[in-house]
């Protein structure tokens, strides 16, 4: 049920270059197909980070490729706000 509704939610974000996806609950797992697959599925490169250090290690590895489409999940707990943010 949550897969399908995050895929719902993607979907027409598909053309974006960077996307940011909440999850402070944690309810995303590495591998989750609703997340990985989709991204695969659409060429994107997917980050599950849980703060600022793990995320800055990754972006440092693909933030000057202008072909890389990057998806975020971002486990972070504290703020909340809109659930889907391209970038």
């Amino acid at each position: 049920m949550i897969s399908r509704w995050i895929l719902d939610k993607l979907d027409p974000l598909k053309n974006e270059k960077r996307i940011i996806l909440k999850d402070p609950q944690r309810m995303i797992r590495r591998g989750e197909l609703a997340v990985d697959g989709w991204g695969k599925d659409n060429g994107f490169t997917v980050l599950l980070c849980h703060g600022n250090l793990a995320l800055r290690d990754w972006y440092e590895r693909i933030r000057d490729d202008g072909k890389v489409k990057m998806l975020l999940v971002d486990r972070t707990r504290g703020k909340t706000g809109n659930s889907f943010i391209p970038i």
